[in-house]
């Protein structure tokens, strides 16, 4: 049965639904053209549209794309018109992509990430393949889970130091504690992930965790450091994707 979604927004609606506007359909259709020809599958498309060039500028996705001259009253119909802006702007690990499937996939996430900013006018960090986000609010540990579920994602659960820093980036910005996805497990004085899984990494602070009773959820201090808090407490919601 298809969820209710009356009173949605259109984007939010699309999202909840697992479709794309138009526009978008259009555009991720764009990108897809521009892979194919980058690589290769369409080689003389790509040779009569556009050059490209690889970088190792962390400051763009390695593959800068620019529009070779042609007769201005047909530009509006080139698909070099309408893409290349976009694919300048496509994460790394999208682009970087090792064969069109894959490639698809990540743009999938891709849009349906940027709809889910668009939404909630929040803001992404990335770790890898994960991606992080946050509009800015703070909630108790179980609100932020149900908002992060409503998203198709969960609370932000670091397992490594890229993870680590990209949930702090969040923490330093907005000068907030973050909650984790990280909960006292049924054996005394351990932690796990929600999924149940043992912590791989960490990142206690000094006496830390601590066994107060009620301390059952984890939060990232304004300093980065880990601390067992209570899951009553009003923290920033970090979504991971």
């Amino acid at each position: 049965m298809v969820c209710r979604v009356e009173s949605l927004p259109y984007e939010w609606r699309l999202k909840k639904l697992g479709l794309f506007s138009l526009t978008k359909r259009r555009l991720r259709g764009d990108m897809i053209a521009l892979y194919k020809c980058i690589r290769g599958i369409n080689i003389r498309e790509g040779e009569e549209f556009f050059e490209y060039s690889t970088n190792v500028d962390t400051r763009t996705n390695g593959y800068k794309l620019s529009i070779r001259k042609f007769r201005l009253e047909i530009r509006c119909r080139f698909l070099t018109i309408r893409g290349v802006k976009f694919w300048n702007n496509l994460p790394r690990g999208v682009v970087g992509a090792k064969t069109i499937t894959a490639f698809k996939s990540d743009l999938t996430r891709f849009f349906l990430l940027y709809i889910v900013v668009l939404v909630f006018n929040g803001i992404i960090t990335t770790s890898g393949k994960k991606i992080f986000s946050t509009n800015g609010h703070c909630a108790d540990f179980e609100t932020t889970r149900e908002r992060c579920k409503e998203v198709g994602a969960t609370i932000a659960s670091p397992r490594n130091m890229k993870d680590d820093l990209a949930v702090f980036h969040f923490v330093k910005s907005f000068k907030k504690c973050a909650h984790l996805g990280i909960k006292r497990s049924q054996i005394p004085d351990e932690f796990s992930f929600l999924d149940g899984t043992a912590l791989n990494y960490t990142h206690w602070g000094p006496q830390e965790p601590t066994v107060n009773e009620g301390e059952n959820c984890v939060k990232m201090f304004i300093d980065g450091a880990w601390n067992a808090t209570t899951c009553n407490q009003h923290h920033l919601a970090v979504c991971e994707f």
